[in-house]
């Protein structure tokens, strides 16, 4: 399967990844969050890294619509067939 841009997608599917802080891996060096970035979006991934804040998700006849406040301002939706929401990391210290 091709990328958004016509590169083959490593994930074999279409992928976006939405941040509001900006960048990817925000806990990590910016040097190498940008490596990272940089290959992922040769391998077809896009980002949407200027969200304010995501205002509803909604599910109908099998599409999922990610409504969200950009922080240009702008409101915009986009739709899925699948979300997967990963919400941060707690430390397992047991």
């Amino acid at each position: 399967m091709l990328g958004h841009d016509g590169t083959p997608s490593r994930f074999g599917t279409e992928v976006t990844v939405f941040a509001r802080s900006g960048r990817i891996l925000p806990k990590e060096d910016a040097d190498i969050a940008a490596i990272v970035q940089e290959r992922l979006t040769e391998d077809g991934v896009k980002f949407e890294l200027t969200v304010k804040s995501y205002t509803s998700v909604q599910h109908k006849d099998g599409t999922v619509t990610l409504n969200c406040d950009m922080a240009s301002g702008e409101a915009m939706a986009f739709e899925f067939d699948a979300l997967l929401v990963a919400a941060g990391r707690r430390p397992n210290v047991r």
